[in-house]
């Protein structure tokens, strides 16, 4: 499925240490950065995590985020 066109912003780098994590700061920062997208109209919002990162993806997609593209890569 397509997405709808519009404004998206991009967060590449989200790290909590580990002796911070499960404590909501992740959460709070990702309802941060939505509302602070919001003011500049922005229609999507786009994270970029690698694909080893299973505690990351369970944590984006228990807030909702959705798997739209996968990035393939080779060394040479």
């Amino acid at each position: 499925k397509w997405r709808t066109p519009g404004l998206m912003a991009e967060l590449y780098i989200i790290y909590i240490e580990p002796e911070y994590r499960r404590r909501g700061i992740g959460q709070k920062f990702l309802k941060t950065f939505a509302a602070w997208a919001k003011q500049k109209k922005v229609k999507r919002l786009k994270l970029i995590v690698t694909s080893q990162n299973v505690k990351a993806l369970k944590f984006y997609h228990k807030l909702g985020y959705k798997e739209f593209e996968r990035i393939l890569e080779q060394d040479i």
